[in-house]
């Protein structure tokens, strides 16, 4: 049974999307940045870690077996949640995150508040502001606000 349990495996994967979807290894290789004998030595290394052959390949010729398509379809799928796994990891730590509760004025908010909140959210998307403009004093912890102006 094959295990994808390491980085290697991952690369070899990437590659066969690559040759898979693009039908040529020089331009795959091209795409990856890689030389035309790496692509194919890393495809052969796959074929040989699976058992199976993905490829048919002859001088004129290049085509997926059936096991090709079908494995295709699943590495893209695989590529593709990878991407996003990473992507959205990455983007978690990116940026603030968040709600901010807030008690003013209607003066204070149009005058003071209304421009930095604005901007603000701008540079930090993943903040959501509740600005509460009803009037009188509010108890922060009861109520449930992080600040009052």
């Amino acid at each position: 049974m094959f295990h994808l349990n390491n980085m290697k495996n991952l690369a070899a994967l990437d590659i066969f999307v690559s040759v898979g979807n693009l039908r040529i290894f020089s331009k795959a290789a091209d795409q990856l940045g890689l030389t035309k004998s790496t692509v194919s030595r890393q495809i052969q290394s796959l074929e040989r870690d699976l058992g199976v052959t993905l490829i048919k390949r002859d001088p004129r010729h290049f085509s997926l077996t059936d096991v090709g398509s079908a494995f295709l379809k699943r590495a893209e799928s695989i590529m593709s949640q990878t991407a996003e796994a990473f992507n959205e990891a990455s983007s978690s730590q990116a940026g603030i995150r968040g709600k901010i509760s807030i008690s003013t004025t209607v003066d204070l908010s149009l005058f003071y508040l209304a421009k930095p909140v604005a901007e603000f959210s701008i540079r930090h998307p993943g903040v959501e502001f509740f600005i509460d403009l009803s009037p009188g004093q509010v108890d922060l912890k009861a109520d449930g606000f992080d600040m009052a102006v």
